[in-house]
C-alpha cells in the first residue's frame, strides 16, 4: 500500500435540531459578528428564520447575504465580500448547499488574502487562513462543509475554477437532518445521486485509501 495522508480538521456537530447550537458555537469562538450567506430558496423555506432564532435570543449581531446562485460567479463573490466589509463582519456562517458554502470560503479568502478571487485558482495559493467559519449544509451532495476546495464560476471563460487549500476548510459543520427532510423531491433525488457518485468514485479511484473506502 502506498503512503497516504488523512487530514480532517472540521469539528462536526451532528443530530436533529443541532442547528439550535449555532449561538453556542459562536460564543465559543469569541467572534463578534458573522455574515450569514445563503440563497433565496433557503429564505423561502424558512430555514434562515430557524437558524437565526438562537442568534436573536442570545443578542448576537449578524448580517445576511441572501443572493447566492447555483454555481456562484465571481460577481456574486465580490458582492458578498463587499457586504462583509460594509457590515464589519469577522466570521462566516454558510447555510445552504455547496454554492453557499463555496461562496463563504471565497469571501474568506478575499478578506484575509486580498486581490481577486481568481488569483487563487488552483491548489496551494492561499497563504492566510480564512476567518472562523461554520457550514450548515441543507443538501447532502457536495460535501463542501468539510473539504479544502471551493468552486467559483468564471463566466468570461465559461469555466468553473477550483480553489484548493487546507486554509479554507470550515472550522465547524452542523449536520442537522431536519433541514434536509423538506427538500423538494427533484433536489433530493439529484443530491442523493450526487452523494452516491462521490461514494463510488472515492472507492474506485486509483487514489483511494483505507479511509476513503471505509467512508464510501
Amino acid at each position: 500500500m502506498e503512503t497516504f495522508e488523512y487530514y480532517f480538521p472540521t469539528r462536526i456537530v451532528c443530530g436533529p435540531g443541532c442547528i439550535s447550537k449555532i449561538a453556542e458555537e459562536i460564543k465559543k469562538a469569541r467572534v463578534r459578528k458573522p455574515l450569514l450567506i445563503t440563497d433565496p430558496g433557503i429564505i423561502r423555506a424558512g430555514l434562515v428564520a430557524e437558524t437565526t432564532k438562537s442568534l436573536k435570543e442570545e443578542h448576537i449581531d449578524f448580517a445576511i447575504f441572501q443572493d447566492v446562485k447555483a454555481n456562484p460567479s465571481i460577481s456574486v463573490v465580490e458582492e458578498c465580500y463587499n457586504l462583509f466589509q460594509k457590515e464589519s463582519c469577522d466570521s462566516l456562517l454558510a447555510l445552504g448547499g455547496g454554492s453557499c458554502i463555496d461562496t463563504a470560503k471565497a469571501v474568506g479568502i478575499l478578506k484575509n488574502n486580498g486581490g481577486k478571487i481568481m488569483d487563487y485558482e488552483g491548489v496551494g495559493k492561499v497563504e492566510k487562513r480564512i476567518p472562523w467559519m461554520v457550514a450548515i449544509p441543507t443538501t447532502y451532495g457536495s460535501g463542501s462543509e468539510v473539504t479544502s476546495f471551493a468552486v467559483i464560476t468564471d463566466k468570461a471563460r465559461k469555466f468553473k475554477a477550483a480553489i484548493g487549500s487546507p486554509l479554507i476548510i470550515p472550522n465547524v459543520a452542523l449536520i442537522d437532518a431536519e433541514l434536509m427532510v423538506a427538500l423538494p423531491y427533484e433536489i433530493a433525488a439529484s443530491v442523493g445521486l450526487d452523494a452516491l457518485c462521490h461514494a463510488v468514485e472515492s472507492y474506485c479511484s486509483k487514489m483511494a485509501t483505507p479511509f476513503s473506502e471505509m467512508l464510501a
